[in-house]
């Protein structure tokens, strides 16, 4: 849950919130001020966010703690598109900018995944990541063309679909 705070160092600072369902009240998760693009490792265990703040990608364990910055963000302005946290332990972000990176849920350097060059014009900065269990190729839902996108060994294929902007993988099942 994401909450307004206390007034942060751009006016009202937005931070996340958790409740275990038993519980009356929700607990501030600190550290997590002007989040933004959240994913779930597939434990359930860890939450991956960008801060609009800083420019950086951090992670938080949901059983207590504060987030730990995992990499830099490589651009100045706008925030990153979007986020999913893969089984293979890499967090894919898109660059508002174009290409989709894999950074190591460890901490570490990012490797780019799905180059600018594969974006077509209208769809830079639109770019849902979806990781697969095929090494070498990743999904993306194309936002601008309604599409998704399978990228592998360099190559494109564009698969149309109807209100693909938000899509997620499940197993074999792509919801």
């Amino acid at each position: 849950v994401a909450e307004e705070g206390p007034p942060g160092p751009e006016g009202n600072s937005v931070r996340l919130f958790h409740r275990r369902l038993h519980e009356p009240a929700s607990q501030p998760l600190p550290g997590t001020d002007h989040p933004w693009n959240l994913a779930f490792s597939p434990d359930g265990a860890w939450l991956a966010f960008t801060s609009r703040l800083d420019h950086k990608l951090k992670k938080i364990a949901l059983g207590g703690g504060g987030a730990v910055e995992l990499a830099d963000l490589p651009w100045l302005g706008g925030t990153p598109d979007k986020a999913y946290w893969s089984e293979s332990g890499r967090i894919l972000v898109a660059d508002p900018a174009g290409p989709v990176r894999s950074y190591p849920a460890s901490g570490g350097e990012a490797d780019v995944v799905v180059p600018r060059e594969a974006l077509e014009a209208d769809e830079q900065g639109t770019a849902t990541p979806i990781p697969t269990t095929t090494p070498g190729r990743t999904l993306f839902a194309a936002n601008g063309r309604q599409a998704i996108v399978v990228w592998a060994d360099g190559k494109r294929q564009t698969l149309p679909l109807k209100g693909a902007g938000r899509p997620r993988r499940f197993g074999s099942y792509l919801l």
